[in-house]
């Protein structure tokens, strides 16, 4: 349910240990017919006398159909500031999916984000097989090739989960 949190603490990261953090957040759900729901946090890192502050705010909304098609939004704003620095300028994500259940164990979905910083759109396309703890994935996509993690440019991966 709604209602907020705080979290105060040491963390270890590579490179540094011992960082202090401080986060606090805020989230809130509704059910209205469609769902909707915010989350807010806020998090201030220090890193032996370097602080990192970052703030973000995620809208979302979704519902499902009768016919059992689920859709979903979501906007995403963060910032992120090391001290004595200027704040960076916002960041904003936007993103849809859709997804439906062919059967008890099969899933289709399909994500379309857009990056309004850089103009970027990724793409997302899947199928879903889950049998007990084990869940088979095979997923296209396309995007830019410059975001720096796996899903960089376009192509096809096949991944298997087993949840325990």
């Amino acid at each position: 349910g709604p209602g907020p949190t705080s979290r105060h603490g040491s963390m270890v990261t590579t490179g540094f240990t011992g960082a202090g953090e401080n986060r606090i957040g805020i989230d809130g759900s509704w059910d209205l017919g469609a769902g909707l729901w915010f989350e807010a946090a806020q998090s201030n890192i220090d890193y032996s006398g370097d602080s990192l502050l970052s703030n973000y705010l995620t809208l979302g909304t979704d519902y499902t159909f009768d016919s059992g098609i689920h859709l979903l939004g979501e906007h995403f704003l963060f910032t992120e500031q090391t001290e004595g620095t200027p704040t960076e300028e916002l960041s904003k994500v936007t993103a849809f999916s859709a997804d439906y259940g062919l059967s008890i164990i099969d899933l289709i979905n399909a994500i379309i984000m857009y990056d309004w910083k850089s103009g970027s759109v990724y793409s997302f396309a899947g199928y879903q097989r889950t049998y007990d703890n084990w869940q088979f994935n095979l997923l296209a996509f396309y995007g830019d090739e410059n975001i720096g993690n796996s899903f960089a440019g376009s192509g096809i991966k096949f991944l298997i989960s087993y949840n325990h």
